[in-house]
């Protein structure tokens, strides 16, 4: 399992959510082998069916559009099975725009000194984006607190793919 080979120290993890199959995969590793850690969901904004079907306790389908250009993650229903798995397991069910997906995606393009480079889709990206999101964003500093995310916090970030869409892509790390 991947998680054998990243989970260090981790103090929390942030997964993207889709359907919830990657999702329940590294909450299940976390429960079993790290019970301490949290894992966080990061889905759209306008493709949240993980976080909605939190919120009802049951799978529950989102309505409207799925605007979002995190295409991997734009789904309308969880996996009933995987979503079973992840509501006792999955420390928060983060909903994030796609602005914050395209800075993570900028940031992986264009790393600190020292870093290597990532070349990541904006759905790839979802997770950086969801830990910019709950440091940055004004509204998440309750989120921030709950998963302890201070200076001393140690943080895993899952990227789960590569450049799906070029265009978006360069359009998005252009000015990186």
């Amino acid at each position: 399992h991947m998680m054998d080979e990243v989970a260090a120290d981790a103090d929390v993890v942030f997964v993207q959510g889709g359907v919830g199959g990657l999702l329940c995969g590294v909450a299940s590793w976390c429960a079993f082998h790290t019970p301490h850690r949290k894992v966080v969901s990061v889905e759209p904004a306008t493709a949240a069916c993980l976080q909605a079907s939190a919120r009802a306790g049951q799978p529950t389908a989102v309505t409207g559009p799925l605007a979002t250009s995190m295409a991997g993650l734009r789904n309308r229903e969880v996996s009933p099975l995987a979503f079973a798995s992840v509501l006792t397991t999955v420390s928060a069910y983060l909903a994030i725009d796609d602005r914050w997906a395209h800075e993570a995606m900028q940031r992986l393009a264009q790393p600190a000194d020292g870093d290597v480079s990532v070349a990541a889709g904006s759905a790839g990206a979802a997770a950086l984006g969801g830990l910019l999101a709950v440091c940055r964003d004004a509204s998440m500093s309750a989120v921030r607190e709950q998963l302890g995310l201070d200076a001393s916090a140690r943080v895993l970030v899952l990227v789960s793919e590569g450049v799906t869409d070029p265009a978006l892509w360069s359009a998005v790390t252009a000015d990186a």
